[in-house]
């Protein structure tokens, strides 16, 4: 008897009825449909997808869905490539609007709260480690320090080692320090409700 399930995610590359067929032939147990990306009614498209073909197939399939969780970013760089060197010094500012190499605005109200010298605010994937300096009432005074290798490998290999590149809205994460942000989204929780599919 078999023990292991099969979760396969499914999305635009899986969710066309011959793939999602194979996939449940083959022996899908799970289909995990993540919320992050696409509509509601994307998602209950597939969700009905998946039931009528395992229904058709004979089988047994469970459906996960995938909430996701907050998302912080900093204020938009734009179209193009803001460049940050090792040293730079950068302010930090609760906010959503337009960020440079020595400004950027953070979507986070509690960042001002949540964070104190010596932390860490890594964004855009590790590209741009900053190191907190000095915390005032309205900002935070930050260092860029060297770009988080283990992360941004891929996106340092065409760039100088100390030099990180942000664009767009760069999402952040602050390592090692916990958040007052909700786990649930206000979206995620609305997507959670019951519905009829």
């Amino acid at each position: 008897m078999r023990r292991t399930k099969v979760v396969a995610t499914i999305g635009p590359a899986s969710e066309d009825e011959t793939t999602l067929r194979e996939m449940i032939r083959a022996g899908m147990d799970v289909a995990r449909i993540g919320l992050a990306h696409g509509t509601l009614d994307e998602a209950v498209e597939r969700y009905r997808r998946i039931r009528r073909i395992a229904a058709e197939e004979e089988r047994l399939v469970g459906i996960l869905v995938d909430l996701p969780g907050p998302k912080v970013r900093a204020g938009s760089f734009g179209g193009s490539n803001v460049e940050l060197a090792t040293g730079a010094d950068v302010e930090l500012r609760v906010g959503a609007g337009a960020s440079s190499a020595s400004l950027i605005e953070v979507d986070y109200e509690n960042l001002l709260r949540d964070m104190k010298a010596g932390d860490r605010l890594d964004i855009g994937d590790g590209r741009v480690v900053l190191e907190v300096t000095d915390r005032g009432r309205d900002r935070l005074a930050a260092t860029m320090s060297t770009p988080n290798s283990t992360k941004a490998s891929r996106a340092l290999r065409s760039q100088d080692v100390g030099v990180g590149a942000l664009s767009r809205s760069a999402g952040t994460w602050m390592p090692g320090r916990p958040d007052s942000t909700p786990p649930l989204t206000t979206t995620a929780a609305s997507r959670s409700r019951p519905r009829s599919v």
